[in-house]
Order: C-alpha cells, then sequence, then structure tokens
C-alpha cells in the first residue's frame, strides 16, 4: 500500500508569532529524530471545529459547491457534506494533489484527507477552519450516496476477514488505497459479503459498496 509517511523530529525555536489565528512558530534549528513512520489513522467528521486543529482528519460525501481563491499558492474547494455541514477544503499547490481547479465541477462529489487548519484574518479568530488537503479524490459526477448505517461493516479494526451486510443487495464492493489505487473487488450480488483482507498491509482503506439506490463509503482500518 502507498500512504503517505510521518516524520518525527524535534525544533528549537528562537520566536512566535501569530497568523490568522493560528500560532505560528518560528524555527531555530529541526532535528529530525525518524522517519518513514506509518500516519495516524484520520478521525471521520462531517463539520471542522476549533477542536479538529492540528488532528488527521477524514471527510467524505462532500458535494461541491464552489472553487475559488486560485492562486499560484493554491486553491479553496467550498464543500457541502450530506449532513448538510460546510467544510471547506484547502488545496495547496506544494501538496502534491493530483488535480487543477478545472478538473472540479460544480455539483461533483469528493473525499479528502488531511490537516485539520484555520485561516482566519479578522479578530477574535473564531472562524475560517478548514482541512488542508494532503489526499484528495475526485468522484463521478452525478453520483448518489447512502447513509453510513445503510451498510453495517465489522470488525473494524479487523485483521483477516470483514463482514458486510445490508438490506440492500450489494452489487460490487471495492477496496482502495489511500492513493486511490484498487486493491480488491468483489460481485456479491448479495445482501451481505465476506472480504478476505489478510493480503493488505497494515494501515487505512476506503471501501466502497456499490448497491441500486446509490454507493456507501467508508474507512477500514488494518491491523497486524
Amino acid at each position: 500500500m502507498k500512504s503517505r509517511k510521518a516524520i518525527k523530529g524535534v525544533a528549537r525555536f528562537r520566536a512566535g508569532d501569530q497568523f490568522n489565528g493560528l500560532l505560528e512558530i518560528i524555527p531555530d534549528t529541526i532535528e529530525v529524530l525518524s522517519s518513514g513512520n506509518a500516519l495516524v489513522n484520520p478521525r471521520s467528521l462531517s463539520v471542522v471545529t476549533e477542536n479538529d486543529e492540528g488532528s488527521y482528519l477524514f471527510a467524505d460525501e462532500l458535494a461541491i459547491d464552489s472553487i475559488s481563491g486560485i492562486s499560484a499558492s493554491g486553491y479553496n474547494l467550498y464543500t457541502t457534506h450530506t449532513s448538510g455541514s460546510k467544510i471547506l477544503i484547502r488545496v495547496d499547490a506544494d501538496a502534491n494533489i493530483p488535480y487543477q481547479p478545472e478538473d472540479f465541477n460544480v455539483g461533483g462529489w469528493v473525499y479528502v484527507y488531511g490537516i485539520g487548519t484555520q485561516f482566519d484574518a479578522s479578530f477574535p479568530f473564531t472562524s475560517g477552519y478548514q482541512i488542508l488537503a494532503t489526499i484528495l479524490q475526485d468522484i463521478v459526477d452525478g453520483i448518489v450516496t447512502i447513509s453510513q448505517d445503510a451498510v453495517r461493516m465489522d470488525p473494524n479494526p479487523a485483521t483477516s476477514l470483514v463482514q458486510l451486510s445490508s438490506e440492500l443487495t450489494l452489487e460490487k464492493v471495492e477496496v482502495f488505497a489511500l492513493d486511490g489505487q484498487l486493491l480488491l473487488t468483489e460481485r456479491p450480488q448479495h445482501i451481505s459479503t465476506q472480504l478476505n483482507i489478510s493480503t493488505l498491509q497494515a494501515g487505512l482503506y476506503v471501501v466502497k459498496a456499490f448497491t441500486n439506490e446509490g454507493i456507501w463509503t467508508s474507512t477500514l482500518s488494518v491491523i497486524r
């Protein structure tokens, strides 16, 4: 499984500053302790708040409302979660996201992994919460999604076998790596199916279940 890796280190800083609601540390030296460390599992959410700042997050079922703030440094995606809440996604040019603003259409669907941040230029800096994207996936326009409780996935986390069940017929089930690579496909044509995930490495994956009423999406944590 391809995934972004984390670097552990320590920083010695000589000063601090404030930038649009965020504490900005000005480092004097940075010492790398280790690299190639797996990312923590992201927290799934439908609204971004101050409590999510600095956390690794995941949000899916996001409909694009508009694309703005386009510049050499990146662009903004304004989205609405199926719950009705608004989520702002910031895509920086140096994040290696393989999409440009023109690749998206208003009304299209995306899901995102990223870091909770804030960009608020007005005191007292109580708004502007957003997700700074590390992974962004465009989904086919016109997709119909179904609620999380429409399909049950158990256990999660899992080691070798995962059971999916629903009152709807599961026409197809797919498992993706976080970089979008399709790893497993099953066509159960039944209300339940069992996935053998014993060949997958430890980490986080995206599971999609296709039904005649729409597509269900969730994350699966594989542990070893």
